[in-house]
């Protein structure tokens, strides 16, 4: 169904009380240095539990929330400097669009869900590359309601947002409990991670331009546990896997697979493939960070596989558990304290060109995953309760991507994954995928 979505207002969001000017301006981090500067889309669906609320009263319940929630976490107020060294929080503001969906109720959309049309209820045009934050609030005939919103890689990661989303709510629904115990954003983490003054971009993003395409596929808890049994059979009396490295294992393996189809009609040289994972640092550092310091404290971490290991079995996606079960081991103190002294930074660099050279020449082929599973997103109540789904949408412009949320239920996982046209066509057509999620239509 093609959406008929209506913008009626557009509005500039800005902190109640003023940001005080020491407090500008943020120097980034060398994680900061080393993020996207791009900006991760979320949604969140939410139905009219509340028939007595009317959308207008959501909405500007939300924005007078929003203005309270930034005189907190004001740097989502501000901008980004072209040095990529600096966060000025000079209470830019924060846009907000309200729309409307005309033609449709919230749960057609939700029985049938299509990613690009989605990307309707996101500000997709308010992308300038300095602003931080954006929100775009769409209702539906029937009452229901999306909440959509981008933040800038730079400013914060997935524990960020989901720190910053819960705070609003709370503040929306007047939870003066929830308010007072919680603790305050702590920014700027130069003095952990000294920032360098020359950063190569981080790979990944499609800067050749290549048609991508972006489909979801639902793992439910049944589908999760039998994938983990294949390990324990393999590597009894191992434990099992992680419900996101099993499915991740699953998903990189027919990824490879199809890639490998590709490659052996042009060579018959076997492509290494790295797999990039990022991994939240707070609770990994001595002593833990809590979940309220705000910014990027997730590294990603690389590891290098053969096509050559890759069959279409239960063993082969062992191998690749064991793999990325290492690389996540590896993150530890001692390796943290090792960037913290900028020993491990020279390192990072110096893996960093390398693999973007090999990329460049085609010499081998780089997969991300990004878990988010585990983030409370799903107790972001702005007082209608909690959201009926939640997604990331298809406007991703990050190829070989697989980034995994978790369902409704907390038991199962959702992976979006982002390939090139031609490579999805032969991924959502092999045996196994049609076999679980049937053919692509």
């Amino acid at each position: 169904m093609n959406l008929n979505v209506e913008i009626t207002s557009r509005d500039t969001i800005k902190p109640s009380s003023p940001t005080q000017p020491h407090l500008s301006p943020i120097n980034l981090s060398l994680i900061d240095q080393f993020s996207l500067n791009a900006y991760v889309p979320l949604l969140l669906f939410y139905s009219n539990s509340n028939a007595t609320s009317n959308p207008t009263t959501k909405i500007q319940s939300l924005t007078n929330s929003l203005s309270k929630a930034l005189t907190k976490f004001y740097p989502l107020a501000g901008t980004i400097n072209g040095d990529n060294l600096t966060i000025e929080c000079n209470d830019r503001g924060v846009l907000v669009l309200v729309a409307r969906v005309t033609n449709c109720h919230l749960s057609q959309v939700l029985s049938c869900p299509d990613l690009e049309q989605l990307d309707q209820l996101l500000p997709t045009k308010e992308r300038d590359g300095k602003s931080l934050f954006a929100i775009q609030i769409t209702s539906f005939v029937c009452g229901g309601m999306v909440v959509g919103v981008y933040i800038n890689h730079k400013i914060g990661d997935a524990s960020s947002l989901s720190f910053f989303l819960n705070n609003w709510a709370s503040i929306a629904r007047a939870d003066e409990v929830v308010i007072e115990g919680t603790e305050s954003p702590v920014y700027g983490f130069e003095y952990l991670f000294q920032r360098g003054q020359q950063v190569p971009m981080l790979m990944g993003v499609n800067e050749k331009r290549e048609r991508l395409a972006s489909r979801k596929f639902v793992f439910h808890s049944s589908t999760i546990a039998a994938l983990q049994a294949k390990h324990s059979i393999d590597k009894a009396p191992a434990k099992s896997p992680s419900r996101v490295m099993a499915v991740t294992a699953f998903l990189w393996r027919i990824a490879m697979n199809t890639e490998e189809k590709q490659e052996s009609s042009i060579s018959n040289s076997i492509k290494p493939t790295f797999m990039e994972i990022s991994i939240n640092l707070r609770g990994r550092m001595d002593p833990p960070l809590s979940d309220h310091h705000f910014g990027n404290l997730s590294v990603v971490t690389t590891t290098p596989i053969s096509n050559s290991t890759t069959v279409s079995s239960g063993s082969t996606e062992s191998e690749l558990v064991e793999h990325m079960e290492g690389l996540v081991r590896g993150i530890d103190s001692d390796y943290i304290k090792r960037l913290q002294s900028g020993d491990e930074y020279l390192v990072l660099i110096q893996s960093m060109e390398k693999a973007e050279e090999m990329f460049a020449r085609g010499a081998a082929a780089r997969y991300t995953m990004s878990s988010w599973c585990g983030f409370p997103f799903y107790g972001v109540d702005f007082g209608w309760g909690r959201p009926l789904w939640l997604t990331l949408s298809a406007v991703l412009d990050y190829k070989n991507l697989f980034l995994l949320t978790d369902t409704s239920c907390g038991e199962g996982v959702e992976a979006l994954v982002v390939l090139s046209e031609e490579h999805m066509e032969r991924f959502v057509n092999y045996p196994e995928i049609v076999a679980l999620f049937g053919l692509e239509d």
